[in-house]
This record gives structure tokens, C-alpha cells and sequence, in this order.
């Protein structure tokens, strides 16, 4: 039978809908007192009798790129900036825990965060946000030129003042939209020990580096309506279990000198941790290290064939051919796009053209949502295979979604996680 339905044209009696849940959200900032030279920055929040919404929460970086020899400043034309995603380049690894038990860990968050800005985002989202990330992509390979737009962008923030969401970098933070009560949250990051990843500059423009002056947590507490606070005390006195899963972020990437036929075993899994999404990318080794290499821009190495093997069965079942010299590369780039609005809420295109596809952002997805779920109790393995028109020196990026459940659980006094 159909279900009657009234327009709501026709609703005269209909009353506004007011939320009333929630008396207030506030921001509290945890920071830190040395950040340029601190090397493991630490972030504690031990509000034990708040509720927080890391979903919400967020770092805030200030300082300048200053020229190396004496920390003075640049002129406003010199050409000199963050690479695309810069300043999480500055890291080399982020860890967010929960009563001390690490819920994620993600190495080298700069290069999986640029990969999932590049799928993830928008230019409407990064038209407004992105001068608040230091995201703007290039639209010249290893260009300073005024028709590169992306660091044209970025270089006029030589001064920076940035804020930037956990759930740019943690997959926990985007994908657990929850409060949390009577738990220690940390978020820990090492810094990276070569920096000069997190800058591209002209050849005849002095060193640089990066001067952070301040780098802060901004947590948000939150304090319900008496209504939704005695809701909120009942599941924890009541003992009641909470599912939190979500979509871990892991990052991999390995050198190859010369090969023009890649086998390597990327890393095994087992049911639940399982992949979801994994995005390959390459990029030329001399763009390592140097300031005067663009390093957040990947190349297409020649590649001719591509395909993951995963659970001894071929991703695609028939391995993408593709030939960049003829700008074949119609079914990788449509499996690219086919990633559009599976998990994110920016639903107006991919940051990624074709034409970005065939020069400067070449990365190839690959959707295992639909691989069998009847996988050995043993662990699993996910090998990736290419095959290169020509050899070269070049390290392959892998960034990959995958399964993690939390659950958190009251004890009558305050909430509990349990890691599986």
C-alpha cells in the first residue's frame, strides 16, 4: 500500500521545529609553550567531567616561512610557499588516543591527507576553506609562475594563520560524529626529520623553512539540555553499549630504482581491519627533499597497467591499461570519480580533472566495498602490480580506508573504549 503523504504547502498547522538539546558548545584551547623546537608535539584533553566532540575539534598553526640563514622574512614577491597541504608535510607522524590506547595511527600525515583532499573535496569547499588548510592545488607541474593559481594561492600566506580540523587528518574525527564522557583524549605528532617537504621555492630565492609561533588543540565541550544530559547519564549508568565504527586512514609507500615491474606486498589484514578504499599514486624520487621540487605533485612514471591482488583475487578483474603519451586513461579516471560521494559531504565534483589525471595527479582508486566478506580467519594480503613503459626512480604512495570498530561502553561512572 502507498504511503499518503501531505505537501507542505498544505501544513498550515505545522509548528517551527526549535533544537533545544543542547545549552552550549565551547572551544577550549590546549597549547603548546615551544612549538617551533618541540619535536614530538602533545596534545592532552582531560576534561574527565565534560563531554567533548572531537568530530569537531581542530589544530591551530601560526608562523611564517622565514628565510633559513637568519629567520628573516620574505618579500611578498619572492617565490617561496607551502606545498599543497604543507604544513601537515611538517609531521611524520599523528597518533589520536583514547585513555591512552592509540585508536589511529597515521604515518606520514601530509601525503595521506593531501590524497584524501585531492577524492575528498571540492573546489566550492576549498574555494571557501582552503586558505584555512593551505590546500590549493597546482595547476603547473614544479611552476612558480604566475599560471600556477595553486601557489600563487599559497605563497600570499607566507604569514599563516591556520586551522585545521582533526578530520582533515583522522578518520576517527570524520567518521564518529559523538560525544564522549570521562575519557582522556591525546593527539600525538612526531616531527618530520627532513622539512624542507612542507616548502616549494624558486631556485634563486634563499632557503627557507618554517616558523611556527603557535600550535594549538581547540576541543569543544559541550554541554547538553538538562533533558539530554539525564538521557546522556542513563546510558552510562545503564551500562548500555555504544558502536563506533569508521573508516581508518593508513598510510604506505615504498622506492623502486629501475623497476619497470612492480610487485610488492603492500601489508596484511584481517576481518577487521579490512580495506574499503585504496588510492595508488607515484612520484619521481628527485622531487625528494628539495625545496625546488614541487613535492606535493605526483607524475605517471610511464605506468601501463595497473591492478591490486587482495585475497587472491584481481582489482580490478581486468587491470587498468592506460597510456598517458595518447591520454588513455578513461577507465582509471572514471573509477576515480566513481569514489564522488560514497563518505563525504562536499557533493559538487573531485579537485581531480582528467586533465589534473594526466599530469599532475595521476591516482588510481581502487573500491574493494564489494569484496567478499567470507575472508580466513588468518591474516590477508593486498599486493599491488604495475608494469612501466620505462624505468625510473620513483617511490609509490598508498592511501587506504579501512575498517575499525570502537565501542564504547558506561560503567556507571563515566564511558570505556574497547579497541577491536
Amino acid at each position: 500500500m502507498a504511503t499518503k503523504i501531505t505537501p507542505e504547502f498544505l501544513q498550515l498547522d505545522e509548528q517551527p521545529m526549535v533544537d533545544t538539546s543542547v545549552d552550549s558548545v565551547e572551544f577550549y584551547e590546549i597549547k603548546l609553550s615551544n612549538p617551533d623546537t618541540d619535536r614530538n608535539p602533545r596534545f592532552t584533553v582531560d576534561y574527565t567531567d565534560q563531554w567533548v566532540l572531537p568530530n569537531e575539534a581542530y589544530l591551530q598553526m601560526t608562523g611564517e616561512i622565514v628565510k633559513a640563514a637568519d629567520d628573516s622574512s620574505y618579500a611578498a614577491a619572492d617565490n617561496v610557499a607551502f606545498v599543497n597541504n604543507g604544513p601537515l608535510h611538517l609531521f611524520e607522524r599523528a597518533i589520536y588516543k583514547i585513555d591512552n590506547q592509540a585508536v589511529e595511527t597515521i604515518e606520514k600525515p601530509g601525503e595521506a591527507s593531501l590524497v584524501t583532499s585531492l577524492v575528498d573535496y571540492s573546489d566550492d569547499y576549498v574555494n571557501s576553506m582552503g586558505e584555512q588548510l593551505m590546500i590549493a592545488k597546482d595547476t603547473k607541474d614544479n611552476d612558480t609562475a604566475d599560471t600556477n593559481t595553486g601557489f600563487v594561492k599559497r605563497k600570499a600566506h607566507k604569514n599563516f594563520d591556520l586551522c585545521i580540523p582533526l578530520s582533515h587528518i583522522f578518520g576517527f574525527a570524520r567518521g564518529v560524529n559523538k560525544v564522549f564522557y570521562g575519557m582522556t583524549h591525546t593527539v600525538e605528532l612526531q616531527k618530520a626529520t627532513n622539512l624542507d617537504n612542507a616548502i616549494f621555492r624558486k631556485n634563486d630565492v634563499d632557503a627557507a623553512r618554517v616558523k611556527l609561533t603557535g600550535l594549538s588543540l581547540w576541543m569543544p565541550r559541550v554541554t547538553p539540555s538538562p533533558e539530554s544530559s539525564a538521557k546522556l547519564l542513563k546510558f552510562i549508568s545503564g551500562k548500555k553499549e555504544m558502536q563506533a565504527p569508521f573508516q581508518q586512514v593508513k598510510y604506505f609507500d615504498k622506492a623502486f630504482d629501475n623497476n619497470t615491474d612492480i610487485t610488492w606486498d603492500i601489508t596484511q589484514f584481517s576481518k577487521t581491519d579490512r580495506p574499503r578504499h585504496v588510492f595508488v599514486a607515484f612520484r619521481k624520487r628527485d622531487k625528494e627533499n628539495s625545496q625546488e621540487q614541487n613535492n606535493a605533485i605526483f607524475d605517471p612514471c610511464a605506468v601501463s597497467d595497473i591492478s591490486l591482488t587482495v585475497n587472491g583475487e584481481i582489482h580490478p578483474r581486468f587491470p587498468y591499461s592506460v597510456d598517458f603519451a595518447n591520454s588513455q586513461v578513461g577507465r582509471p579516471y572514471r573509477d576515480l570519480l566513481n569514489y564522488r560521494g560514497i563518505d563525504n559531504k562536499y557533493d559538487t565534483g573531485m579537485l581531480i580533472t582528467k586533465s589534473d589525471f594526466l599530469s599532475r595527479y595521476p591516482v588510481y582508486h581502487f573500491n574493494l566495498e564489494r569484496m567478499p566478506e567470507a575472508l580466513n580467519d588468518s591474516a590477508s594480503n593486498i599486493q599491488l602490480r604495475a608494469r612501466l613503459n620505462a624505468a625510473g626512480n620513483y617511490r609509490v604512495h598508498v592511501t587506504m580506508l579501512s575498517d575499525r570498530n570502537l565501542t564504547f561502553t558506561g560503567d556507571g561512572k563515566k564511558m570505556n573504549v574497547n579497541l577491536r
